[in-house]
């Protein structure tokens, strides 16, 4: 269970970054204009739960032992 929390929180980086690059950027609003604006806010979306998870799932993992 350690394994798959790490690797959510792992997973997280390039999609938070993504969602940073796309949403507070010149060059990233310019890139996802209007309707595709919505890619950058939904990997931040995902972000968020794969943090959430892992952060949740390495609780757990470290109160099982």
């Amino acid at each position: 269970m350690r394994r798959i929390a790490i690797g959510l929180l792992i997973a997280a980086v390039p999609l938070a970054v993504f969602w940073y690059w796309g949403v507070y950027t010149d060059e990233g609003r310019r890139q996802f204009d209007e309707m595709s604006g919505i890619l950058p806010l939904l990997s931040g979306v995902i972000a968020l739960l794969f943090d959430s998870a892992g952060t949740v799932l390495l609780v757990l993992s470290s109160r099982r032992k």
